[in-house]
């Protein structure tokens, strides 16, 4: 014995045909907005970088203030060391105290 056929051979091709078209239409949907999300994500990534490099960089004036700021503080630091040593050259001469006498100390306090 056959087993019943209880659908209609047309109807169930329309309805397998209708399942397909959906199915199709489902995965070009779906690869559609992976596809958006990964373009979305890429332009991000480039614009985070693009903005990092620019603000990284400096401009041609803050490039010479940063060497200007540069020069003055070796050139103070350099000013100081000299200082330092002619202190110690005076104090190798003559090992002594400076000396100040008491008038110094009369218009020091007056000045204060």
């Amino acid at each position: 014995m056959q087993n019943p056929k209880l659908v209609e051979s047309g109807a169930k091709y329309f309805f397998t045909k209708t399942l397909e078209n959906c199915h199709n239409k489902k995965l070009i949907y779906y690869n559609k907005l992976y596809n958006l999300i990964l373009l979305i994500i890429f332009v991000i990534i480039v614009l985070v970088t693009l903005r990092y490099k620019y603000k990284g960089k400096m401009t041609p004036e803050e490039k010479n203030q940063k060497q200007e700021k540069e020069r003055t503080y070796i050139l103070n630091k350099i000013k100081s060391i000299d200082i330092q040593k002619q202190k110690y050259r005076q104090e190798i001469i003559t090992n002594l105290p400076d000396f100040e006498n008491e008038y110094y100390y009369l218009n020091e306090k007056n000045n204060i």
